[in-house]
């Protein structure tokens, strides 16, 4: 029975080094005299032909910054030898004509270049001074060369300072010509958490975003895959509904320990980033029946197989299969879209938090659905 559960995609931190420093950097987590220590080149050589017999078929490259490892091109071909496709996730700014050349051409990954303002001064707020041009210089070197069968495209998050070029991002993608973009919302990780004041974003101001992009995509025409990963379907479902748009329902499916893992630069495995940023140590379910303690998922100590299928991910897997937990969160309890189209994040969950989603309040209420609060 085990074998139906295969990690498909995998999230891998190559490397939790920086040359920089951004406000919101989850990696910040690991900035201190303990840091870890990243695996070696055999390391991930052995952990990448292990992912390839799991069955996975695609890896993203996160940091920190991935062109900072000295093997990396020599990782990504070996991808590529075992069929499995490469997303590289850099900060753009050690791209070279040459770099670009050899990640598109020689080595054929897919390559997405974080862009944190549609201006410099709203970019370089979150990664420093000089950033801007030299992000948009890597970024242009890239779709120089890029071919087909490979892409580039942008990854923005939104925060305080940044959230009115909601849209401008979206043109700036038109203008750029990338092939996709993904629009983010800031969450309280890593350095966030210190520089948290300036840049969370409220309720109604990502309520207020959300629309604008709806009401942008509606009419869009342009041929770039844009995402905007807090479109949730009951939101779509509103938009559609009450304000006659003809957007698509995104199917919100969260696989974490099902089909999809994150592994950090030191080897640990865990079901998703955001599972690894919350419970390091210890994870304990809202109700407290749900002990997962995941300290023996290192795979400089155990095979990833025997990880994957251990006792920690099975306990996460059931949870995220029977559903149990979104019966402890209000929104999901009166929502039709729920078990159908949208299976949230078990986070909020394992937070005791009673909405996964805060862009799901309004859309319920004004379809009709008031919220019920959880039983005690």
């Amino acid at each position: 029975m085990n074998d139906i559960f295969s990690p498909r995609i995998v999230r891998f931190d190559a490397t939790w080094r920086c040359n920089l420093n951004c406000k919101h950097c989850q990696t910040g987590m690991f900035r201190g005299p303990d840091h870890p220590e990243d695996l070696t080149t055999g390391e991930v050589h052995d952990l990448f032909n292990n992912l390839g017999d799991a069955g996975t078929t695609g890896i993203g490259l996160l940091g920190g910054e991935p062109m900072l490892r000295h093997d990396l091109y020599e990782l990504l071909r070996h991808l590529r030898k075992l069929e499995i496709r490469p997303t590289l996730n850099t900060n753009g700014v050690l791209i070279t004509e040459q770099a670009a050349y050899t990640l598109m051409t020689d080595c054929q990954a897919d390559v997405s270049v974080s862009l944190d303002g549609a201006t410099q001064e709203t970019h370089e707020f979150i990664r420093g001074r000089g950033t801007w041009q030299r992000t948009m210089r890597g970024l242009q070197h890239l779709l120089a060369v890029s071919r087909r069968g490979t892409s580039v495209g942008m990854s923005v998050v939104l925060y305080k300072k940044n959230v009115h070029q909601a849209i401008d991002f979206l043109r700036l993608a038109d203008d750029l010509g990338v092939d996709e973009l993904t629009v983010a919302a800031v969450h309280r990780v890593g350095n966030a958490i210190r520089n948290w004041d300036e840049l969370s974003l409220s309720a109604p101001e990502l309520w207020d975003t959300a629309l604008a992009l709806a009401d942008h995509l509606n009419s869009y025409t342009g041929r770039v895959d844009i995402r905007v990963n807090f479109f949730t379907p009951i939101f779509v479902d509103y938009v559609n509904e009450k304000l006659g748009y003809r957007l698509r329902r995104p199917a919100l499916m969260d696989k974490a320990g099902i089909e999809e893992c994150y592994i950090q630069s030191d080897g640990r495995v865990f079901p998703s980033q955001k599972c690894s940023e919350i419970v390091p140590d210890v994870l304990i379910g809202a109700a407290g029946e749900m002990a997962v303690k995941f300290r023996n998922n290192s795979v400089r100590d155990h095979r990833f197989i025997d990880i994957w299928h251990g006792a920690d991910f099975s306990k996460y897997r059931d949870l995220m299969l029977s559903k149990r937990h979104m019966a402890a969160y209000a929104t999901c309890r009166v929502c039709p879209r729920a078990r159908t189209s949208c299976i949230p994040t078990a986070a909020a969950y394992l937070l005791d938090a009673a909405i996964p989603h805060p862009i799901c309040e309004t859309p319920l209420a004004e379809l009709g659905m008031p919220l019920t609060l959880p039983v005690a």
